[in-house]
């Protein structure tokens, strides 16, 4: 084809451009993708395309004839299957880059050299790699809201300021684009974007505003008519219906449990009721709202109505947030279930709390990657925007490590009360009060009715304490925040609503040991030994199994010589927990403070033997070691330790004291020259690796360690005393020794 046939084909809006090479998309489809290519010719001389999702390269093909078209840069992971937002997983079989390359070579043979393949998933990708930024980015990849707001993010990192972003199959991955918009509109990014026709979306970053342009009239010119009309109907992708088919005749038994598994859930869930339930929030969603979908800077689009969202999927489209359902002992409402929908366009989990609500929460802790994770319970109503707002103080204030919205009942400084006729419509209007309201307000603690943690501090923390069986865990994470200088805080502006829920014997159990623990704290801080010691027994009374409680006491105790006591506060927790290797160190360190030398290496070989990779255990056991006199198992053990967690400053400390028991000043030296690099202020390492260096003939490094010392802290007695004794040894020297 001459560049004169093909400048005459794509003005002319000739379809048959995307005959050589089959595509999954429909006509409208083409016709919209032909008009943004010209758009894209209009405004620049040449370009470069990027798509993420190319299959066979159906829609490579128009770009790869193109001669202004100079860099093709074609993303796809090349997966067997994909899941979609709709809940399946559509086969790709044969997905290859060397299949699609092949197909691409009978298009245009002399051109082959401009595309750039990435046979990998676009998160992957060093945006480094996109030498020459795109001009049009179209996103075809993955199905799903998460994937097409990830694939959004790569293409803003590599392409031009000005440049278009398309999305084929908008219809499915509504949710993924609205908060795409979303986060535009929020973040000032000056974009306009248009429903371009078939079920193609496209988003123009800076100057490219695609209403003012006339794209619409260019590509597809919409109906006037205030219908979505059929340009919203899904187009079936041949591709992946014959291999649905294929997949089916030759798995039968594989689908007629599918089958079986779709029955049983049409019957559970596609009721009149649900159905209805749904159409009302839909119109609700919509009332307002004209259907023509597009946009211009002053006036952001939305796919589904403000403040809706598409539920017929699960959500999986805000990184930011994981939310879990934990249950209420209710059976959850209608209208709460619904508003979840309507207002959380992120990844809801149940969770089972059978074996106690910390325990199973911890079943999802490796798991989350997200930045903020979200507990709800499973009959709280919340309103428009409530984990938006809540999300927001948690970025505003770093100190805030927990937040819980305003409720009509709950614990002190969270309870507002209120009154409504209906639970959706005056509910809505109620908060929407307080979000005119600013800022946050500490209070002690949460409801466990909704709460939104920062991950990391979940993480830093470790999680929660596993021996909670009732919401009581959540008091106790908010008392280890306020330990840690954190804050837990109360959101102004977000009000959610929930029903009171009676206390249960065990919660009120379980909250009475962690205020007990809190008051003992406050006398321990007071230097009250007696009276701390008295409410951490209080504590374990309330709850045998507090684990904290039992380490603090014990630690206590140990402080106040009754050695013996704080070996028999463990004795319970180790009964229960006979296999916990975390329980057998802390019993070892006990035995061992408390002089039961034999007892306590048994327990510390015990909690080795129960988790090879425990360093602290490691530890433990070879001060033990050391101190009795074993200086070479001593080293062994601390080895270890210093292999399972080489930046533990004790540790690295640890090993250069045995290096110089053994007599090994130069290996000594060395060890604690890595251990100042991890904790270089410790002053008292510092004149201790002075006098090992001027032992080894480093005199002169030593002198400067010291002289580093002095600077620091002039009255620092140990280094003044090595300096005495250099000036004593050189003054009592002989004028031969001297010279």
């Amino acid at each position: 084809m001459t560049q004169a046939d093909f400048e005459t084909r794509i003005n002319t809006m000739d379809l048959s451009l995307f005959d050589a090479v089959l595509s999954g998309t429909g006509e409208e489809d083409r016709r919209a993708l032909l008009g943004l290519q010209k758009v894209v010719r209009d405004l620049w001389s040449d370009y470069t395309y990027l798509e993420i999702g190319s299959h066979l390269g159906g829609s490579l093909q128009t770009y790869l004839m193109d001669p202004r078209c100079l860099q093709i840069y074609s993303i796809d992971k090349r997966p067997d299957a994909q899941p979609d937002e709709r809940g399946m997983s559509f086969p790709y079989p044969h997905n290859s880059t060397d299949r699609m390359l092949t197909l691409l070579r009978d298009v245009a043979p002399d051109q082959m050299d401009k595309i750039v393949c990435f046979d990998a998933d676009a998160s992957e990708i060093d945006p480094g790699e996109i030498q020459d930024a795109p001009k049009l980015c179209f996103v075809d990849g993955e199905h799903t809201n998460r994937a097409v707001v990830s694939d959004f993010e790569f293409c803003v990192q590599v392409c031009d300021p000005n440049a278009l972003i398309v999305f084929h199959d908008a219809n499915i991955v509504a949710g993924g684009i609205q908060t795409i918009l979303d986060t535009l509109q929020k973040q000032g990014i000056r974009h306009t974007a248009a429903h371009i026709g078939g079920v193609v979306f496209a988003i123009g970053l800076g100057d490219i505003e695609l209403v003012d342009k006339g794209v619409m009239e260019q590509a597809a010119p919409m109906s006037k008519e205030e219908a979505c009309g059929a340009t919203w109907v899904l187009e079936p992708d041949p591709i992946s219906l014959a291999a649905q088919m294929r997949e089916v005749m030759d798995n039968p038994e594989q689908a007629r449990r599918k089958g079986q598994e779709g029955r049983a859930y049409v019957h559970e869930h596609l009721t009149w009721a649900s159905a209805a339930e749904k159409v009302q929030d839909r119109l609700r969603g919509l009332q307002g709202k004209p259907i023509r979908r597009e946009i211009s800077i002053d006036s952001p689009t939305s796919l589904m109505g403000p403040g809706a969202k598409d539920s017929s999927g699960p959500e999986v489209v805000d990184k930011r947030l994981s939310v879990f359902l934990l249950p209420s002992g209710n059976i959850p409402a209608a209208e709460a279930t619904s508003a979840l929908e309507r207002f959380t366009d992120v990844s809801v989990q149940q969770v089972d709390v059978q074996a106690g609500f910390a325990a199973a929460f911890h079943v999802f802790l490796g798991s989350i990657s997200s930045p903020y994770v979200a507990l709800v319970r499973d009959d709280v109503i919340v309103t428009d925007g409530w984990f938006e707002r809540l999300v927001s103080h948690l970025e505003t204030d770093s100190k805030v490590a927990m937040v819980g919205p305003c409720l009509p009942v709950g614990s002190k400084g969270q309870q507002v009360k209120a009154r409504y006729k209906s639970k959706k419509k005056e509910l809505q209007k109620f908060a929407r009060k307080f979000a005119g309201q600013d800022g946050t307000v500490d209070v002690q603690e949460v409801s466990s009715a909704c709460v939104v943690i920062r991950s990391d501090v979940l993480e830093a923390l470790g999680g929660f304490e596993a021996g909670f069986q009732t919401r009581a865990f959540l008091d106790d994470f908010a008392r280890r925040i306020r330990q840690a200088g954190l804050k837990v805080a109360c959101a102004r502006d977000v009000f959610v609503h929930c029903e009171d829920l009676a206390v249960l014997e065990g919660e009120a159990r379980e909250k009475r040991a962690i205020e007990r623990l809190e008051t003992g704290d406050g006398h321990r801080a007071g230097g009250e030994a007696e009276a701390a010691i008295a409410c951490y027994r209080e504590a374990l009374e309330a709850k045998e199994d507090y684990l904290e409680a039992t380490l603090i006491l014990s630690a206590v105790l140990l402080e106040e010589d009754r050695g013996s006591e704080a070996v028999d506060a463990f004795a319970l927790l180790v009964a229960r927990y006979p296999d916990s290797s975390r329980l057998q160190n802390y019993l070892g360190r006990c035995l061992y403070q408390a002089g039961e030398t034999d007892r306590g290496k048994a327990c510390l070989e015990k909690a080795i033997a129960l988790d090879p990779n425990f360093a602290e255990a490691y530890s433990n056991l070879g001060v033990l070691l050391w101190e009795t006199g074993e200086l070479d198992g001593a080293l062994k053990q601390m080895n270890r330790a210093a292999e399972l967690a080489p930046d533990n400053p004790d540790v690295v400390y640890n090993i250069g004291m045995i290096y110089a028991q053994f007599g090994q000043a130069k290996e000594a030296a060395t060890v604690l020259e890595r251990y100042l690099t991890i904790s270089p202020d410790d002053l008292h390492a510092k004149v201790y690796l002075a006098v090992l260096m001027l032992e080894n003939e480093r005199e002169g490094e030593g002198i400067a360690q010291l002289e580093q010392v002095l600077e620091i802290d002039p009255d620092h007695s140990e280094a003044l005393q090595v300096v005495a004794d250099l000036q004593a040894a050189v003054e009592g020297a002989s004028p031969e020794e001297g010279m």
